[in-house]
């Protein structure tokens, strides 16, 4: 089975990851960990010239590796059969879908949240539009108030 678990830095996505550990299902399956730097993260930044946009998305990228490699050493003793890590730019729920059908993903994972809740409003859940638009089953986990990220 191949399983793809989407993370975005926020303390939900961190909450989910320790929780599909604790749900032992990664056990010899294929599993990808995925972060998708928003397009709009780097096209607000228009109006500064080509060098400042330059640095911004190298620290983007940077930023999204540290994360990547964080996941990964997170969900290391889960005897997955293997881990890979992916990043991608442009529109995170399309993303995912978009890279769900290429690698004929079986399970998408992800946390409920992770946008704030203004931008929530504007653009709609991510969660919601992958559960909506997927071709294969999501799991969304749902932090229960209180908890913090390990």
């Amino acid at each position: 089975m191949k399983i793809l678990i989407c993370v975005d830095g926020s303390k939900d996505s961190h909450l989910a990851l320790a929780k599909i550990k604790d749900y032992n299902i990664l056990s010899g399956n294929d599993v990808y960990i995925l972060n998708v730097i928003s397009e709009e993260r780097l096209s607000s930044n228009r109006a500064y010239n080509n060098y400042y946009t330059t640095l911004l998305t190298e620290y983007n990228v940077d930023e999204c590796l540290s994360l990547l490699s964080e996941s990964k050493n997170k969900i290391e003793d889960c005897n997955a059969k293997s881990i890979n890590t992916t990043y991608l730019i442009g529109n995170p729920a399309k993303e995912i879908l978009n890279f769900e059908k290429e690698n004929d993903i079986d399970l998408i994972v992800m946390s409920s949240r992770g946008l704030g809740a203004f931008s929530r409003t504007l653009l709609g859940s991510v969660s919601s539009k992958v559960s909506n638009n997927a071709t294969c089953s999501v799991l969304i986990i749902k932090n229960s108030k209180g908890e913090r990220h390990p």
